[in-house]
């Protein structure tokens, strides 16, 4: 058990199911001999279809790249792009960011 709750992540634009990355997972753990229910119990969200709901789809899937929501959101991209390092810290600060404009604007609107 690795203490998760929840699981954000970025999808590749073709795939059009938001729990493929957690079958992935469960795939992964039990070819470990895993059999990894603590994944079902998670609450799992995609960024990149939470992006394009923020700054607008920009592919004919109706997602965007993450290099492009990072742009949107004004924010540098991490690392280097494609790889897990760069990809999950961009990620992290697009959620951040992301998260950070809707309090910002539920606070106005009141």
């Amino acid at each position: 058990m690795i203490g998760l709750q929840s699981l954000d992540w970025w999808l590749k634009a073709n795939t059009d199911e938001e729990d493929a990355f957690a079958r992935i997972l469960v795939q992964t753990a039990a070819a470990h001999g895993d059999p990894a229910d603590w994944v079902r119990g998670l609450d799992t969200r995609c960024a990149m279809y939470r992006a394009a709901d923020v700054y607008g789809a920009t592919n004919r899937y109706g997602t965007i790249s993450l290099a492009n929501a990072a742009a949107r959101a004004g924010i540098e991209f991490v690392g280097r792009a494609h790889s897990a390092a760069g990809d999950a810290a961009t990620t992290a600060l697009l959620w951040r960011t992301m998260s950070m404009s809707m309090s910002m604007s539920l606070s106005l609107s009141r």
